[in-house]
């Protein structure tokens, strides 16, 4: 059994959200339980370091809890290597930039949602993380008619779906919860599996639970589509012919 080590940059770790959920209940939760085994019998071990303005605050919370790696220069923790993955819990207002910085760097990212607090802003993002948003006029014309204080939330759906065809996953998640659809940069064809929301309110929790939500329904929508899908491409060519035929005579 080896043991693979991921380290963690932490920004954002001194509020709420970020210290609670995503510092004691998961990463150092992991942590004092000695990592995650995974499948192969290989063990996963996180080694946060915690980063903060307020040099004294972000001293004392990691003492409380044992980090041994904390700082206050952003820059030096991006330009550490051996930190493959940035996760940023701070302000909205910011967490963009915080994201654009941490891409460049080569880091993974994870954060609180939304993305950004813009529009622009969310699809440049996503861009620079090799996604393109699929645009639609129509549907950023409805959207806007329907939101007075625009939040972008990005959220994903299994791989799974993505055998079904590329046209029939964005008229599914288009028609069911008026979500935009996103794809690997450079791809004409291909989707991601993500979708992206515009929230009417800036939640509390950040849109975790509008996005789970969301997530929640266009699965369901997604594996009914899927079902059909499949079902068809068991049935012979004549025989949806027929049924086409049939359904143009009932009309």
């Amino acid at each position: 059994m080896a043991e693979r080590r991921i380290g963690i940059i932490m920004h954002g770790v001194t509020g709420r959200m970020g210290y609670n959920q995503h510092l004691v209940r998961s990463i150092l939760a992991i942590r004092d339980q000695g990592g995650l085994a995974l499948g192969n019998g290989d063990r996963l071990v996180v080694e946060p370091i915690i980063v903060g303005r307020d040099e004294d605050k972000i001293r004392r919370l990691a003492e409380k809890h044992s980090i041994a790696r904390w700082t206050t220069d952003l820059d030096a923790a991006l330009g550490n290597a051996e930190d493959t993955v940035f996760f940023d819990a701070g302000t909205t207002q910011m967490r963009a930039e915080l994201l654009s910085r941490a891409i460049d760097a080569g880091k993974h990212v994870y954060c609180e949602k939304p993305v950004s607090d813009d529009l622009q802003s969310a699809v440049a993002l996503a861009k620079k993380a090799k996604l393109e948003l699929v645009e639609d006029d129509g549907l950023l014309e409805e959207v806007s008619g329907l939101v007075e204080w625009p939040v972008v939330l990005l959220g994903e759906f299994e791989k799974e779906f993505l055998d079904i065809p590329a046209e029939v996953i964005r008229l599914t998640i288009r028609a069911n919860q008026k979500c935009f659809v996103a794809r690997p940069a450079g791809e004409a064809e291909k989707l991601a599996n993500r979708f992206v929301l515009v929230s009417n309110i800036e939640a509390s929790d950040g849109g975790a639970a509008i996005t789970a939500g969301n997530g929640r329904v266009i699965r369901a929508r997604l594996s009914d589509a899927k079902f059909f899908y499949e079902q068809d491409l068991k049935a012979p060519p004549e025989s949806r012919m027929s049924r086409k035929v049939s359904r143009l005579l009932k009309q």
